[in-house]
């Protein structure tokens, strides 16, 4: 229905904020997946302006029911009243010919190596881009992750889980970020693939990784982001990366966290869809590296920071002292739970 010129525009309008001390969307990003869905369904196309109400209506009545949408049905109206198809048809072009030139793929949303486990998420990627080489399933796939600032412990610590993965054969996706990401990246660097909140083509975010994306790439692994190729690194982009990084893994293991650590979106919502969450359980006595990990796994302990995960969700946490603890759930179908259902969530 759609074509790839047309999932890439859709694509660029999710990545296009509003800058401002806190940059919003310029379409309320949940109405314009909600509705790209509904258009499917009735084989409407969200591009003809005569549509939008029609599928609109449809979607705030029926799937999006439960809050106040008037202002953001208003603002996503105008905006595709004011939409210039042709122009924007243009800037998918030139993502799609920068794509051919730099040997980067374009998996949409309708494309056969789709991650199946995308489809199953509230707000899924329109397109993904990927460099290197992409795995055909997700089923062996874990992701590393934790805190920026981390102490001599947590590096090695994170290298040793991502080198234990990849000697079982278990894929680290994770963020490249420093910290806990790097060491995990590093550890599993034969079997590793890292998501980025930025466009493909852009200079990477943070510069020190520079060097791992690029052996990341020589040593079999991918980079994967679902921003247009030439969309630079913004803050807001790294909540709906993490997001991502829970969305592609059966599970999520947290090395350290601290309390106000992006980490713990990520935690969430891994929970929210039903991922498994690891938590290394350290001795030691608390601190700011590990604070974040002794709140997860003791339900009864207040959570301060700007991310709240509740007392019913944090009992679903499972801590591990070390790689062997972890393995029991790795080898143990019943311990880690059913693969991830493959079945896309229609609303």
């Amino acid at each position: 229905m759609y074509s790839k010129e047309e999932m890439v525009i859709l694509s660029i309008i999710y990545s296009e904020y509003i800058d401002g001390i806190f940059p919003k969307p310029k379409v309320d990003l949940n109405l314009l997946f909600q509705v790209f869905k509904i258009s499917i369904v009735k084989n409407k196309s969200i591009f003809n302006f005569d549509n939008i109400q029609d599928l609109v209506f449809y979607v705030t009545k029926n799937i999006l029911n439960k809050g106040n949408y008037e202002k953001r049905v208003a603002q996503f109206i105008e905006y595709f009243k004011n939409l210039d198809y042709e122009k924007m048809l243009e800037k998918a072009k030139v993502e799609i010919e920068n794509s051919k030139k730099y040997k980067i793929e374009i998996i949409t949303y309708f494309d056969f190596r789709y991650p199946n486990c995308l489809k199953t998420i509230k707000l899924s990627p329109f397109v993904i881009y990927v460099k290197g080489k992409f795995p055909i399933n997700f089923d062996n796939s874990l992701a590393i992750i934790g805190a920026r600032k981390v102490d001599n412990i947590g590096k090695k610590l994170a290298f040793e889980f991502g080198k234990f993965l990849s000697l079982n054969n278990w894929y680290n996706i994770s963020g490249l970020a420093i910290g806990c990401d790097t060491y995990g990246h590093i550890g599993s660097i034969n079997k590793t693939g890292a998501i980025l909140a930025q466009g493909l083509i852009t200079e990477i975010f943070p510069k020190e990784n520079i060097n791992l994306a690029d052996k990341i790439l020589e040593n079999g692994g991918f980079l994967l982001s679902e921003l247009p190729l030439t969309t630079s690194c913004k803050q807001h982009f790294f909540i709906l990366r993490d997001r991502l990084q829970a969305a592609l893994t059966r599970g999520v293991i947290v090395i350290e966290t601290g309390e106000n650590s992006g980490t713990l979106h990520t935690v969430k919502f891994a929970l929210k869809e039903n991922r498994k969450v690891f938590v290394l359980d350290i001795n030691g006595e608390e601190n700011e590296f590990i604070i974040g990990n002794i709140k997860l796994l003791n339900k009864n302990l207040k959570m301060n920071g700007n991310v709240k995960i509740s007392k019913k969700d944090r009992e679903k946490i499972i801590g591990v002292k070390n790689p062997i603890e972890l393995k029991k759930y790795l080898s143990n179908s019943d311990k880690f739970g059913e693969k991830i259902l493959i079945q896309e969530r229609l609303f």
